[in-house]
């Protein structure tokens, strides 16, 4: 059999924007821990509280409350806020514990009223309605509510802080549909401003339904993640806070549903979707490093898991390519287990695997020039 080479698919350059160095497609091994609870189901915010819970909050037309739920989805607090809701769509955080609510929900691209609230740290433990800090701001870029249909990039359902910075990532409302989102910084402290893009990514993304809808920053600012209905982007690489100018990552999600809400913990994201047609309102974690079908050449291998007429787990199997170590986690990311393969070896026998190996699981398999290909087990 003739094995066809391993392709690489260069991320598409567009004239004004700024382009990553290359844009590859993984799908995540996405874990789905909970439903969310009843009373929270238009999660558009997340961000960790510090102790495996996370705080939430519904969008546009909901109480002004935030929702501190455990990772088996359960309310473990309410936290009433002063202003309206007019349309909370992010949570964040600054390094001191600060919460930064984002009502700057814009559908129509019509608002003139739009905001960050700060929340203090020191009432997080609160139970009684809260006073926050405003920051007031505007785009310098809008010059009619709304522009004309092509123009409309003025809608915001994303938002991290860094260094003392909101930064803010736009959702595409445009017709036709342009495929991106605008950067804009906004400091992080009370007061009444104008912002300007910064830089422009071009998702590629053919409707405003996958559109930015999310987005967070690791603890050490050394990756940002944009989210929308299917996938994650991951950017790293770069310089400061020019998050596009270096490397990125398109991370599929493997399931189309209505996803609003993500933060980093750790390593690991976690991440939320609305209750919808599309869902049922679920929390899911997923580990960014732990993917099936990298570099295509999961393609090139043919790589299959095959299983008994009872659904027992046999073996790995490929059809050629010369991958010379394999190694077993489990959905978290953990090692379980890693081996060698011999030359001309097209099989992996599941009586190499430890007893403890049980579950969801991944295998990747990795050849002597780095490129890998991983596929998802179940073993009962």
């Amino acid at each position: 059999m003739t094995c066809p080479k391993g392709r690489f698919r260069p991320w598409m350059l567009v004239m004004g924007l700024s382009v990553p160095s290359a844009l590859m497609s993984q799908t995540l091994v996405t874990e789905q821990l909970a439903d969310l609870p009843t009373v929270l189901d238009e999660s558009s915010g997340l961000v960790h509280h510090g102790d495996r819970t996370f705080w939430s909050n519904n969008d546009s037309g909901s109480n002004p409350e935030l929702y501190r739920i455990d990772t088996l989805g359960q309310v473990v607090q309410v936290l009433p806020a002063q202003p309206d809701n007019v349309d909370w769509e992010e949570l964040t955080k600054d390094a001191a514990g600060n919460l930064y609510i984002g009502d700057f929900g814009n559908n129509a691209n019509t608002r003139t009223d739009l905001r960050v609230y700060r929340l203090s740290a020191d009432l997080l433990d609160e139970t009684a309605p809260v006073n926050v800090d405003t920051i007031f701001f505007s785009y310098g870029d809008q010059l009619a509510f709304p522009p004309d249909a092509p123009d409309r990039h003025f809608d915001m359902e994303a938002m991290v802080c860094w260094n003392d910075t909101l930064h803010l990532f736009s959702k595409d409302n445009s017709s036709p549909h342009a495929g991106i989102t605008r950067h804009y910084r906004l400091p992080a402290a009370p007061g009444t401003y104008t912002i300007f893009p910064q830089a422009t990514f071009a998702t590629g993304q053919g409707s405003y339904i996958m559109a930015v809808t999310g987005a967070a920053i690791s603890d050490d600012g050394q990756r940002l993640v944009l989210l929308n209905a299917n996938s994650i982007w991951m950017f790293t690489d770069f310089i400061g806070s020019d998050f596009f100018s270096g490397s990125v990552q398109h991370l599929l999600l493997g399931s189309f549903t209505q996803k609003e809400s993500i933060c980093f913990v750790d390593d690991l994201l976690y991440l939320t979707d609305e209750k919808s047609p599309l869902s049922d309102g679920l929390l899911y974690r997923v580990n960014p490093s732990l993917f099936v079908g990298m570099d295509e050449l999961d393609a090139d291998l043919g790589l299959r898991a095959e299983y008994s007429s009872i659904g027992q787990l046999e073996s790995v199997r490929w059809n050629c390519g010369n991958p010379h170590k394999w190694t077993l986690f489990d959905a978290d990311g953990r090692l379980l287990a890693q081996g060698a393969v011999g030359m001309g070896n097209r099989l992996i026998s599941v009586h190499q695997f430890p007893p403890v190996a049980k579950g969801t699981l991944v295998i990747q398999l990795a050849d002597e020039a780095g490129r890998r290909a991983a596929m998802l087990l179940h073993i009962r």
